[in-house]
């Protein structure tokens, strides 16, 4: 839930920062940072696989997946603190309405906001954009359950123990950071 409202976050910014550098450097910008992601992502994979050898717990998935997101827990709480603190204020677009101003009337005004958003998308942008985000939803679910789906394939049915899941992952996740250069190249 934090990491999907920390995506969410950062995605609203990236209109604004290509208008301020550009397409070629926001498309390069977008690698690099896809780079460095699947990068921290990589360690955290080597990290959590020396651990787990160094516990004794590496033979042992369930064991070492309750390390992971303990882990994963501890460490993202940590940055995602970390990193809200260090984020500029930023002053509204607009004004909030000030008819029904309750406690949670910022939250129904957000959701109000991107209903409208959306029903225009739909409407006013039926070539391009609908079809990209329908995609994209479909895609990052996709992806999305295709880990979870990987780890019990590859322990029931190839018969990889926790030490082989994280290789094979690392070796997956050393194969995305060339691809975050071509898809920057590419968009």
């Amino acid at each position: 839930f934090s990491f999907t409202i920390m995506v969410v976050t950062t995605f609203a910014y990236l209109p604004e920062i290509c208008r301020r550098v550009g397409q070629r450097k926001h498309a390069k910008y977008t690698a690099r940072f896809t780079v460095q992601q699947f990068t921290a992502q990589a360690l955290f994979l080597i990290l959590l696989g020396v651990l787990s050898f160094a516990i004794g717990i590496s033979d042992n998935s369930v064991k070492t997946a309750r390390l992971s997101q303990a882990m994963n827990v501890v460490i993202a709480s940590t940055l995602f603190t970390a990193g809200w603190r260090c984020m500029p204020s930023h002053p509204a677009n607009r004004p909030l309405p000030r008819e029904n101003m309750r406690c949670c009337s910022i939250v129904i005004y957000g959701i109000r906001q991107n209903f409208r958003t959306a029903v225009s998308i739909f409407k006013d942008y039926k070539k391009g954009l609908r079809w990209y985000l329908i995609a994209t939803m479909f895609v990052q679910s996709a992806v999305g359950a295709l880990t979870t789906i990987a780890v019990v394939y590859l322990s029931s049915e190839v018969g990889l123990n926790a030490a082989d899941i994280s290789i094979f992952f690392l070796v997956v996740l050393l194969g995305t950071i060339p691809g975050a250069k071509f898809a920057s190249m590419l968009s």
